[in-house]
């Protein structure tokens, strides 16, 4: 009788122990991501998910930065910059990404103020449409913008408009900003040609070079936007200057 009680309390003890353990698993998960979200937006959210096996061993272990040799070729995408500078920065985003907004306000004066003006690199941009419809739209648009010579300016505009969402307190993915009319003002704006900008868009002209920027994220193993590749060179925080320092010199 005594050993039945035994076995019974042990049972109740593992249990418990296992319970536990399912509650600690959990909000150690739950750290994690709240801490990976905190860098770049995971992807997997909106209409586009990232298919199974994409990583290809590309994304960095930690204090190991990888090197990536496919998917970071410049082919049609947007270089602001001098073409022969040395180095090579390139951004994976989606106009959408409230992290990407960020880098734009955050990040994008300094790395143009101390890189690329100096002529030590250059910065391509590779659209990314995942989030929505909105975010299909403004990558359209911005291939059209491109075709003018006008894609940076128009970068900034979708990313100062998308900031201007977030400072008044609206939801800035999807709300209806992102509009054809607010583009073709921008267009205008930009002293661009508004006819030819508006067949463009109409006519979705832009839409191999998106499809072959979602190519681009795959062979790379892009996971989260932004994700910033410097020579090949994955950074493991695209937020921290002092990465893009230790490799331009």
């Amino acid at each position: 009788m005594s050993d039945n009680k035994e076995m019974r309390a042990e049972s109740r003890l593992e249990r418990a122990m296992k319970s536990d353990a399912v509650v600690i698993g959990g909000s150690i998960l739950l750290a994690s991501l709240i801490i990976a979200g905190s860098i770049f937006y995971v992807m997997g959210r909106g209409n586009t998910a990232v298919a199974p096996g994409a990583n290809n061993g590309t994304q960095p272990t930690a204090g190991q930065p990888s090197k990536v040799t496919s998917g970071l070729d410049i082919g049609q995408a947007p270089v602001l910059g001098d073409a022969n500078a040395p180095h090579t920065i390139v951004e994976f985003g989606d106009f959408q990404c409230t992290f990407c907004t960020k880098f734009h306000t955050d990040m994008d004066p300094q790395i143009r103020a101390d890189f690329i003006q100096t002529g030590k690199a250059k910065m391509v941009f590779k659209t990314l449409t995942f989030i929505g419809p909105e975010s299909v739209a403004a990558g359209l648009a911005s291939e059209c913008a491109k075709e003018q010579g006008k894609f940076w300016d128009f970068h900034d505009a979708i990313y100062n408009a998308e900031q201007a969402e977030e400072n008044a307190g609206k939801q800035s993915e999807n709300s209806g900003n992102l509009t054809k009319a607010f583009f073709v003002q921008t267009a205008k704006n930009l002293g661009m040609d508004v006819n030819k900008f508006t067949t463009c868009y109409d006519n979705k002209d832009g839409q191999a070079a998106l499809d072959q920027y979602a190519k681009d994220m795959q062979a790379a193993g892009v996971q989260g936007t932004p994700t910033v590749f410097i020579d090949g060179t994955q950074l493991q925080n695209p937020f921290d200057i002092a990465q893009y320092q230790a490799i331009i010199k």
